[in-house]
């Protein structure tokens, strides 16, 4: 929201948007093949996991690349939350061959792996040296990212989130360097997405969106793409999830709403639902965007009052009729949007009905402050650990 002048107006540098070049539209994937050559690629390891190999999702990534005769390797065994046991896995793998150019092709879990496989093939040392921020010291592999679900964003995010087994918690890996070479956005790989991974997925993106909207460090240019992005998803996550393959259009839109809302994100910060999900994905197994959608309506009601223009803004990106309505009444109904939109897709749970015990929300508030307070930093309204605590509370 920027710094104050001397007058009392915002104040706001924006020196750049940080992003890597996007290849955006229905087929791109065709175009992987001569992409890949034109980064000098020859012998390439594709990175992905058994399920994308199980539906052919690959097929016409693979027949693009054979047409321009490049020798394909892959490695599929990403698991759903990564460790980082299992990167360090991968890294050996690529290591021991002359791959010279990595392409990550799947949702989240599969996109970070990707990214930090392709900079630390060349780097030294483990995974674990390069936790934290601005880490990695020299560029690696050339990389492409494919998206195959439209709520991650991890295709135009410069970081990767890994559960280290040593102690159970996710840590960050944050480098610009972990940008890709290009990102291939094609909203027909998405088609053939469970509804209820479409729904999950969707709400995901949606946070990212908003969390970044209502950030601390939001700008008019992060601003006026996150609104977008909230429009766009929120008017076509039902019909993704309910008309599946049918409506294409639909699919279109949440590509490219996922796909805005994290750029948005990445050049403003994102929020405290994040933050707040991790504890539950470590302890009991809970996929990140379902944690997501879990937390994300209680965080909303809780900041609400801390952003009361911009949360009536949300209200009308998402179709309510606010026109007559006081800000504040106005500002009221995002929230209920949001549970309403969740009721609607079939995924308005309490935490309790995922087996998360109500004696664990004092051992996660302490994990979210040690791990993860840079989101808590941006949120727009401070929570205490104390906070933290009812917010799980009024999601259980």
């Amino acid at each position: 929201m920027g710094t104050v002048d001397k007058d009392g107006g915002p104040v706001y540098s924006i020196q750049k948007l940080r992003m890597p070049n996007i290849s955006f539209g229905n087929d791109t994937i065709k175009e992987i093949g001569k992409e890949t050559r034109k980064l000098h690629g020859q012998r390439v390891m594709i990175i992905t996991d058994k399920y994308i190999v199980k539906l052919g999702l690959l097929n016409k990534a693979i027949q693009a690349m054979e047409k321009e005769g490049l020798e394909i390797a892959l490695f599929e065994d990403v698991e759903f939350e990564p460790t980082i046991e299992m990167v360090e896995k991968a890294l050996k793998a690529i290591r021991k061959n002359s791959y010279d150019i990595i392409i990550g092709f799947g949702g989240g879990s599969v996109l970070d792996a990707a990214k930090v496989l392709a900079c630390l093939v060349i780097n030294e040392g483990q995974v674990r040296d390069y936790v934290g921020a601005n880490m990695i010291r020299k560029h690696g592999l050339p990389f492409i990212l494919v998206p195959t679900t439209g709520g991650t964003g991890s295709e135009v995010s410069p970081n990767g989130v890994f559960i280290d087994e040593t102690d159970g918690n996710k840590k960050l890996i944050s480098d610009d360097k972990l940008f890709p070479d290009l990102a291939i956005v094609d909203p027909l790989l998405t088609l053939s997405v469970p509804s209820k991974l479409t729904a999950y997925t969707g709400m995901d993106a949606l946070c990212h969106a908003m969390g970044c909207y209502i950030s601390k460090k939001a700008n008019p240019l992060t601003d006026a793409i996150a609104i977008e992005a909230i429009d766009r998803i929120s008017h076509n996550l039902r019909p993704a999830v309910f008309k599946g393959q049918e409506d294409v259009e639909a699919r279109y839109n949440m590509s490219l709403g996922a796909t805005m809302g994290m750029i948005a994100r990445v050049n403003s910060g994102g929020g405290a639902v994040h933050g707040l999900s991790y504890p539950l994905g470590t302890k009991y197994h809970l996929p990140h965007s379902q944690s997501i959608a879990l937390l994300m309506p209680h965080v909303m009601e809780f900041n609400l009052t801390s952003a009361v223009p911009k949360f009536a803004r949300i209200a009308k990106a998402m179709g309510e009729k606010v026109k007559d309505l006081g800000e504040e009444k106005a500002a009221e109904r995002a929230p209920e949007c949001i549970k309403k939109l969740e009721g609607d897709i079939g995924i308005l749970q309490g935490l309790r009905e995922f087996g998360v015990k109500k004696e664990d929300f004092p051992e996660f508030a302490e994990i979210v402050y040690k791990f993860s307070y840079r989101h808590i930093d941006v949120n727009p309204r401070m929570l205490s650990k104390q906070d933290i605590i009812k917010i799980y509370e009024m999601a259980w």
